[in-house]
């Protein structure tokens, strides 16, 4: 959804749809499921190694992803999609790597060290809709992240954050913020500026007093297209 890949339909949420695309997936074989959950919906999927392996190389052609995993060099030539799977040394030159055009940023650390070495946010990526930093440990967000105004999707899962920028309320398109077992405590005043926001998961924080669950400004109950 956040991609914008889900066509709305009139009076049908992005959801629903979201999700008749995968069964239809599924159905048709492109998709096979690893797990479900306890309702029995899919929780793991997965795709055929031949036909991975064909769908990344006319992605490549297409120019609509590239992966960085310390095979290849990237350049910018329009790429949308960039998944950076290296260790130490790729990481730290990734994050000197500028794609003027991506879209969405998925990176994933091979090693404990790799965890570390993703230093700073690659410049120009003002188009940028998703970033996936799962499992990477930075301390702080950057502050050039803040001016990605057409952000829908950020997924700051196991990072060492403490705490989220004040300045967050500036990302007014996002609708999915993921902070899973993070030490984030208390979520900002600026929280209740993100209009957009349908979907805050923050399971696995625990709030400095104890409780389950980082303490929110009590008018979050503003953010009305919030799922709860």
């Amino acid at each position: 959804m956040a991609e914008g890949f889900v066509e709305p339909l009139k009076e049908t949420l992005p959801e629903v749809v979201a999700e008749r695309y995968l069964s239809e997936l599924i159905c048709r074989g492109l998709l096979q499921v690893e797990r479900r959950n306890e309702s029995g919906r899919p929780r793991a999927l997965k795709m055929h190694d031949i036909l991975r392996e064909f769908s990344v190389s006319i992605s490549k052609s297409i120019k609509c992803a590239a992966r960085s995993d310390g095979k290849e060099e990237v350049e910018d030539g329009g790429i949308r999609r960039w998944s950076i799977e290296a260790k130490e040394k790729e990481m730290k030159a990734a994050s000197e790597t500028a794609l003027s055009r991506v879209r969405s940023l998925f990176v994933f650390a091979v090693d404990e060290t790799s965890k570390s070495s993703f230093n700073r946010l690659p410049s120009g990526f003002k188009l940028m809709r998703v970033l996936d930093l799962e499992d990477i440990l930075i301390k702080e967000l950057p502050d050039e992240l803040m001016n990605l105004f057409n952000l829908r999707y950020l997924n700051l899962t196991r990072t060492q954050l403490k705490e989220l920028p004040k300045s967050i309320g500036k990302l007014y398109n996002l609708q999915s913020l993921v902070m899973k077992e993070t030490q984030i405590k208390e979520l900002p005043a600026g929280i209740v500026k993100l209009k957009n926001l349908r979907y805050l998961i923050a399971y696995g924080c625990t709030a400095s007093d104890g409780a389950f669950g980082p303490v929110v400004p009590s008018n979050i109950r503003l953010l009305s297209n919030l799922h709860v």
